[in-house]
């Protein structure tokens, strides 16, 4: 299961790398990077898309579907109230 919650924006068009120190960034497109922790061939739980020019990001869990409870995409903003779709 996919679970997608938003996290605090960055400055808008600014380098997620000057914010985020930890994870590696792989650009798409020319106002979206994929954030990650981990090389390609390495498994991982968790990515962070950022749209540089907004500064917007969503964090992008891959959760075992007996964690989630039910099966269905779950949206938390940052003001926890959730939306299902």
């Amino acid at each position: 299961m996919i679970k997608v919650t938003e996290v605090e924006s960055f400055p808008p068009n600014s380098n997620p790398y000057h914010h985020d120190a930890f994870n590696m960034g792989t650009k798409i497109a020319s106002n979206v990077t994929i954030m990650h922790p981990s090389f390609e061939f390495q498994r991982t739980g968790i990515i962070y898309v950022v749209n540089t020019e907004t500064g917007e990001r969503v964090m992008i869990e891959f959760v075992p579907q007996e964690e989630m409870g039910f099966g269905g995409l779950t949206l938390k903003p940052d003001d926890n109230a959730s939306r299902t779709r």
